[in-house]
């Protein structure tokens, strides 16, 4: 039986402050495991490095990065893992970039910060 959750959007309170969200995240995470599960890989994670390699098999997973000459691609943990890095408001030139501006959840945050 497979199962897909998917978590999106934001809250007033999580737009401020992540922190929460990425609990309930990780707590869901340990949930699947402790369950049998296997959380699919078409989001995010918070899996720290050592708990990502032990739900999955690195071994094989490396072998088919050589068999498939993939190695100078990123890995699947590189490509889950949540960004810890401050994000800046995006710059505003052209239309499309006025409009993300105004609108983006990025916009929002920096928006209520400020006010």
């Amino acid at each position: 039986m497979f199962i897909g959750v998917g978590i999106r959007g934001h809250t007033d309170d999580s737009i401020m402050d992540p922190n929460p969200f990425k609990d309930e995240n990780k707590a869901i995470e340990r949930l699947v495991h402790e369950l049998g599960g296997i959380k699919w890989l078409y989001s995010r994670s918070s899996y720290t490095k050592d708990e990502f390699w032990s739900i999955c098999s690195r071994p094989e997973y490396e072998a088919l990065r050589i068999k498939y000459n993939a190695q100078h691609l990123p890995s699947v943990y590189e490509k889950i893992q949540t960004s810890e890095k401050p994000r800046r408001m995006p710059r505003v030139d052209g239309f499309w970039n006025h409009v993300f501006a105004k609108t983006s959840v990025l916009a929002m945050k920096h928006k209520k910060a400020t006010a």
